[in-house]
């Protein structure tokens, strides 16, 4: 005769899988605002990520991924609904308009860095002459320059060859790419000479066989780079506050910025 188990035993097991259904039912599930989605200016991009890496090291059950794009136009997809969380500009003033139109969270906008400019070229011709005799060398065909209405190191770029007397001798001879990301495209590709690009992205993608002459950030308006959160998601809040602590501030100085 086989032998019954015990009545607490029994009731044991009869409990067993309700109990750990009640457990699965009341575990939290993964919710949306684990993961965020950051729009990003191109010239941030590269950095950006190494901070997304650090911080999802840090925090492994966030996720943060992120959009890049030129400041003007990332602008006018957070207008026209695009969901994102947070927003990395290349400037002050879209962060700050989208906090006045309604878009963006109150009192959550501050300065994350400020820009540098450089000029990079891969043609070896140039490369033991001072930036502006670069510039201005026969050999130019064509100069790229990022968007002034969409990107703001385009804006900075410009003001800067029109306060050096440069737009005289370069006005037929400039291109203008979407963002700055695509202006470093057009000089590591041949399709220009030499281009107006950020400190960052020298940086970040080293290149051999070429040089950079960096601007004189007195010269042109002071590229304030600001973030705003757009949403009350958690992980946008969280990554924010990452950025500003000084593990973060030391990833972005390394980047080629400029702390405020």
């Amino acid at each position: 005769m086989v032998a019954q188990p015990s009545l607490p035993l029994r009731i044991m097991k009869r409990l067993a899988i309700p109990f750990i259904l009640i457990c699965v039912y009341l575990m939290p599930a993964k919710a949306e605002n684990q993961s965020a989605r950051i729009a990003v200016a191109s010239n941030f991009q590269e950095t950006l990520d190494t901070l997304v890496a650090s911080f999802e090291q840090t925090y492994p059950m966030m996720q943060v991924q992120t959009i890049s794009g030129s400041t003007g136009k990332l602008y006018a997809q957070i207008k026209s609904g695009a969901p994102f969380d947070a927003f990395f500009a290349a400037d002050a003033l879209r962060p700050e308009r989208l906090e006045k139109e309604g878009f963006a969270q109150a009192n959550s906008r501050f300065t994350y860095a400020l820009g540098v400019i450089v000029v990079w070229t891969r043609n070896a011709e140039l490369f033991e002459l001072g930036c502006s005799e670069a510039l201005r060398h026969g050999s130019i065909r064509h100069i790229a320059v990022a968007n002034p209405k969409l990107a703001p190191y385009g804006l900075a770029s410009l003001q800067e060859i029109e306060r050096q007397n440069w737009m005289a001798s370069l006005r037929d001879k400039l291109v203008y790419g979407e963002n700055i990301a695509q202006c470093y495209h057009f000089v590591y590709s041949g399709a220009a000479d030499i281009g107006f690009i950020a400190l960052s992205q020298v940086r970040s993608k080293p290149v051999a066989n070429s040089r950079s002459w960096r601007l004189d950030p007195a010269v042109h308006d002071p590229i304030e780079q600001q973030v705003v959160l757009l949403s009350d998601n958690s992980v946008a809040m969280a990554f924010l506050q990452f950025c500003k602590s000084d593990h973060g501030k030391e990833l972005i100085k390394q980047a080629g910025y400029e702390l405020p």
